[in-house]
Formats: structure tokens, sequence, C-alpha cells
């Protein structure tokens, strides 16, 4: 079979199969459905069709998902990291996940995280003066529960995908200059005394 385009295939008997992503078994393979035509561009427009369609069930079944982020968490840090981490760690991450995560965003619906929501969780962190090292923890945290959730099926993207938390460049440190440094001896050796 040479192939034609996308998932577009021509068969030995002459017609072109399309193919289209419909699902995963419960195994977690992928499931597809087929389309048959003796003409490329029939088989093409019908595929897209049947991908729009699914792109719309898709979308209507997350948007009656209604999963809270705060539920999402919770599950998922309960099946997926509990055991699987170190105890010290999973105090960290419910900590942080606790702190700041929940507080900010765990009201919003999942399909109501966005990039957008992302973003300002993540300067609102950076503003407060927090570490960079909580606010890359908890940006981890979301990113790996939200990836997690778009595998389940509960949300289309991940939201977190295309953000990246930078770390500041630190500010020039100044050195005292000797009359400074004489200032802070003489101080310190009358304190002394």
């Amino acid at each position: 079979m040479s192939r034609h385009g996308e998932n577009i295939y021509k068969r030995r008997d002459g017609r072109y199969e399309g193919r289209y992503v419909i699902g995963k078994t419960a195994a977690g393979k992928t499931r597809f459905g087929y389309i048959y035509g003796y003409q490329y561009t029939e088989v093409r427009n019908e595929l897209i069709q049947k991908k729009a369609e699914q792109l719309k069930t898709d979308v209507h079944t997350v948007r009656r998902c209604g999963v809270l982020l705060r539920e999402w968490i919770s599950r998922w840090l309960e099946n997926e990291l509990l055991g699987s981490v170190k105890v010290s760690s999973y105090q960290t991450y419910l900590r942080l996940v606790n702190v700041h995560l929940l507080p900010s965003l765990g009201h919003l619906p999942l399909s109501e995280v966005t990039p957008a929501a992302v973003h300002g969780f993540v300067t609102r962190m950076e503003t407060l003066g927090l570490a960079h090292s909580t606010v890359k923890g908890a940006f981890r945290l979301l990113n790996a529960a939200l990836r997690s959730a778009q595998e389940e099926g509960l949300i289309l993207k991940n939201p977190c995908k295309k953000i990246r938390v930078q770390q500041k460049e630190a500010a020039e440190q100044r050195a005292l200059s000797r009359s400074e440094q004489e200032t802070l001896r003489s101080a310190a050796t009358e304190q002394n005394d």
C-alpha cells in the first residue's frame, strides 16, 4: 500500500483506505475507524468530516465531565504518586499542592484550566517572591497532573505544555569599598570592646 497524505493509503485492490482514531481500548491501545473509496479526494473529504465529528464528540465529553482540578489532583496524588515516591517527596508534593496549587486553581473545572490561567498562577507565585525551586516544583506537579488527565481523556490538551518557568537572573552583587570595609571593621571592634 502506498501512502497518499495523512493516513490515506492505496490498497492492492485499487481502493483508498482512510484511517482515523475513534478511541482507546480498556488496555490503552488505540482503536481506529476506516473509510474506503475509489477516489482519493472522496476518502480525504470523508476522513476530514469523521475527524471533525470525533473532535466535536471529544469536546462535548470533556465539557460534560466537569471534574474540578482539586478533585483530580487529590485523586492523582493518591493513585499515581502515593507508594511510587518516597514518603518525604510525597509530603513535599502534598504541601506544594495544598499551599500553592489548590488555593489558586483548585476551584476551576479541568476544562477551564487554560494556558492563561497557568501562566497567571506562575506569575503570581513569582511576584510573591517565592524561590524559583518552589515555583518550578508547583508547576511541574500541575503539569504532571494535567498530562495524566489528558491521557485519561478528561482534557483534550495539556495547558502547561508550552509554558516554561525561567529562572530570573540574579541581581549583581556589590562589594564594599575599602572605606566601607574599614568603617565596618572599626564599628565591630568598638562593639566588642
